[in-house]
């Protein structure tokens, strides 16, 4: 949640600070979230591999709205899907990309017994973050 945070801040141009980390704005609604995400992802791949994928494709950028705007579950799966069909017209291989990157993270994650995570976490975050700003029309700041 922290290093989401941090990310959203530095889009801003706002200096990510410690309590980034250790705010708990919206934790409900996050884990809330995350609970539904990973339960739909879980089914997914359990009907066939596709399914899966589609979920994580499409509901990617849910907890950035949950952390950024408070939305809620239904509400950031909506606004999510909306914005990777809005960065699909738009840029495609950014979407793409952005998801071939956040699968590369926690692949490379698990190497090294998750060492490695604490180097390519927050630059996939932090590329996640801005594309998440640029598909919605926000200015970026940094």
């Amino acid at each position: 949640i922290g290093v989401i945070r941090a990310a959203l801040r530095a889009t801003r141009g706002i200096q990510p600070a410690l309590d980034a980390l250790l705010d708990g704005y919206n934790l409900g609604r996050f884990l809330l979230f995350q609970f539904a995400y990973a339960f739909l992802v879980g089914l997914g791949a359990l009907l066939c591999l596709l399914p899966g994928l589609l979920v994580i494709f499409f509901f990617q950028f849910g907890p950035y709205y949950v952390l950024d705007r408070g939305l809620g579950v239904r509400a950031a799966f909506a606004a999510s899907a909306g914005t990777v069909r809005r960065g699909l017209t738009s840029n495609a291989p950014a979407v793409l990309l952005v998801t071939a990157l956040n699968a590369f993270v926690l692949v490379l994650g698990g190497v090294l017994f998750g060492l490695l995570t604490l180097i390519v976490l927050p630059l996939a975050t932090l590329f996640t973050a801005y594309l998440y700003r640029a598909f919605n029309d926000e200015p970026v700041m940094g």
